[in-house]
């Protein structure tokens, strides 16, 4: 017979209770435990996420920073760039020495000049595309403050007429030719070649027109500015 038969039944039970009693306490005390770590370990994570989030925020403001010393460096070089491009403005780029050589050095033998005319004004800048229409808008925003606009370099353009002589059409046509060539003279014309008599000398007389565009830039020329003079 089993020996709890000779123990009373209170005691068995409460036996019993005690055992599940201690069961209890214990298993309590492992969710207890496992929560605490669990516990533990979400506060690393989040201690590593408001550290993450304190590096991140401190770089943002570091590269804040550093944007606006860009933008700052960008508007001066902006500012430094306008003012060159004005200065460029008011440098002539194409001297009169040079200018008069680069037709004297393609003028054909016996040709010879006897009227040298230049004419120089200034050309209107471009427009932006959209420029109106922007215009249009802040003007109908009073409230919105004028814009000031980018200062821009004047641009020059320079109207040529030659007044000559040649033996025959042949060296007229051979300068016109060379004229035509060249890589900064624009729109050549003759307007005409005629007979006429210089000191009893039978020759062409013609008259020629051309232009230098205000993109004309003797010092970009290749052999530099004065290659012509030196030819």
């Amino acid at each position: 017979m089993p020996a709890e038969d000779f123990l009373p039944t209170e005691y068995v039970e409460h036996q019993a209770d005690r055992r599940t009693h201690a069961f209890g306490l214990t298993l309590f005390g492992v969710v207890v435990a496992v929560v605490a770590i669990a516990f533990l370990a979400k506060q690393r994570d989040w201690e590593r996420v408001q550290q993450v989030r304190d590096e991140i925020t401190a770089r943002y403001e570091e590269a804040g920073e550093q944007v606006e010393v860009i933008s700052s460096l960008q508007e001066r070089q902006r500012r430094i760039h306008d003012r060159a491009t004005v200065a460029a403005g008011l440098v002539e780029m194409i001297p009169r020495s040079t200018l008069l050589a680069t037709f004297i050095n393609r003028m054909p033998a016996g040709l010879g000049l006897l009227e040298f005319d230049l004419h120089t004004h200034k050309v209107q800048a471009p427009k932006p595309a959209g420029a109106d229409a922007a215009t249009s808008r802040r003007a109908a925003r009073a409230e919105a403050p004028p814009v000031p606009a980018a200062p821009t370099a004047p641009r020059y353009r320079t109207d040529i007429t030659l007044l000559g002589f040649a033996p025959t059409d042949l060296q007229v046509s051979a300068f016109l030719a060379e004229l035509n060539a060249h890589p900064y003279l624009q729109d050549v014309v003759l307007q005409f070649s005629e007979h006429v008599e210089m000191d009893a000398v039978p020759v062409r007389q013609f008259r020629m027109t051309c232009s230098l565009g205000p993109d004309a830039d003797f010092r970009s020329h290749p052999g530099g500015m004065f290659a012509e003079v030196n030819q």
